[in-house]
């Protein structure tokens, strides 16, 4: 199954998207992943009657934070305890934090 994320935020909601306080490093430094912690809600089911009645929960971000220092450390620890733990992979299957950690990143001729 497969979640799709609606992310836009009203101007109500603005207060709550917490990336504003980085859009200058998004601009400068494009390249740089952030660590990040979201609160997110389903907001809509999206049935595919072509392939089986499949279901497709649509999420949106109700909340965002970027996380920096020590709280970037905890929460990128967090993350990594997390998806080991859903997909059953260990510390030789580490969460790509930053660009070069993509697999088939190496010799793509995009650097």
């Amino acid at each position: 199954m497969t979640v799709d994320i609606s992310a836009t935020f009203s101007k109500k909601e603005r207060p709550r998207n917490g990336l504003d306080r980085i859009a200058k490093d998004l601009t400068t430094d494009p390249d740089t992943r952030r660590v990040i912690i979201g609160v997110v809600e389903c907001i809509r089911t999206v049935t595919d009657h072509t392939s089986g009645n499949a279901e497709t929960p649509v999420v949106k971000l109700v909340h965002i934070e970027p996380m920096d220092g020590d709280d970037a450390v905890a929460a990128r620890a967090l993350l990594e305890k997390a998806y080991h733990a859903r997909t059953g992979s260990g510390a030789q299957d580490p969460l790509p934090f930053e660009k070069d950690d993509e697999p088939g990143d190496e010799g793509d001729g995009d650097d």
